[in-house]
């Protein structure tokens, strides 16, 4: 049994080369395989022609449909100008309308001062009237 064992533990120290150990010709004069590449050509062929065709028969789909794409575009551009312009009218009207306001007032006041004004000019001119006589 230690035989055995011992025979065990050292059985990897006289491997030195593959060679010896499997008794073969492994790795020596070997020719290398001369590849036939006639099928991968055809193939690459046929693949390039099926390529050609697809791209024929889908660049009109294609283009059409990046015209759409395009349009899409536009015409959400166009309305997101125009929602930003009609924001800022509408900015500009309520800015304007609280001037016209304050000028409604003004004016409003204005004309009760000229009314209050005319009434005690009128008074005034039936008191010179009066004074003249």
């Amino acid at each position: 049994m230690l035989q055995i064992v011992k025979t065990k533990k050292d059985a990897h120290k006289g491997l030195t080369n593959i060679n010896q150990v499997m008794k073969c010709d492994m790795g020596k004069d070997l020719k290398p395989y001369k590849s036939d590449m006639t099928q991968v050509l055809h193939s690459c062929k046929l693949l390039d022609e099926i390529d050609m065709s697809l791209q024929k028969e889908l660049m009109p789909e294609t283009d059409k449909k990046s015209k759409e794409m395009l349009a899409n575009q536009l015409s959400n551009g166009l309305f997101d100008i125009m929602n930003s312009d009609k924001m800022d009218i509408d900015q500009h009207i309520e800015f304007n309308q609280s001037g016209m306001d304050k000028l409604n007032k003004m004016t409003d006041k204005l004309n009760e001062v000229l009314g209050k004004q005319g009434g005690s000019r009128k008074q005034q001119a039936k008191t010179i009237a009066s004074m003249i006589e």
